[in-house]
């Protein structure tokens, strides 16, 4: 799958769980200064990655969600 698919599944995931618009969602788009996602709201966009893309997110990836970018990154690494 080619990164940019993921980008845009990973962003209308994002917009529909903080009703955004597409505009607002980038891939440099910072989850907790720019979109205002606390820990609880990237626990479970954590979730809804691995229900998406039918894989498994570690912890300790589920740490490096700071960035729109990171998470396509590490999703784009797992497929």
């Amino acid at each position: 799958m080619a990164r940019d698919d993921v980008f845009r599944r990973v962003q209308g995931i994002i917009c529909d769980k903080l009703n955004k618009s597409v505009n607002d969602v980038k891939e440099t788009s910072n989850l907790g200064y720019d979109l205002g996602m606390d820990s609880l709201d990237v626990m479970e966009l954590g979730m809804e990655v691995q229900d998406e893309f039918k894989i498994e997110i570690t912890d300790e990836e589920l740490a490096k969600f700071k960035s729109v970018g990171s998470v396509v990154e590490i999703i784009v690494n797992k497929i």
